[in-house]
């Protein structure tokens, strides 16, 4: 598969860094070592010349100063550890099913 392009979505960060509306949102979670919490917004991934979107993102968008990025550590976003699990499944009938199994 290699590194095809999924899809692509634009973020207009000179508008939101502007915006008093974008600047309140987090206001409110200001503590001590942590930068204001955004919201975590979900975006449409799409190809051009394509109606249809291809996927989504999860994502939240930070824009600090040079002394903000320095004050607040940047947040672990590594994945959590896997899930052990074992998944059981049963079929009682299927039709007009080949074998795939040699």
């Amino acid at each position: 598969f290699g590194d095809d392009l999924i899809g692509q979505t634009e973020i207009d960060l000179e508008q939101r860094l502007y915006s008093p509306a974008w600047k309140a949102r987090g206001a409110g979670s200001l503590s001590e070592g942590r930068a204001p919490l955004r919201p975590v917004e979900r975006r449409r991934l799409t190809l051009p010349g394509h109606a249809q979107y291809r996927g989504s993102i999860s994502l939240w968008c930070d824009i600090l100063t040079l002394p903000e990025a320095r004050a607040f550590p940047a947040p672990d976003i590594s994945l959590p550890p896997p899930w052990p699990f074992v998944l059981r499944v049963v079929v009682w009938r299927a039709r007009k099913c080949r074998l795939m199994d040699p």
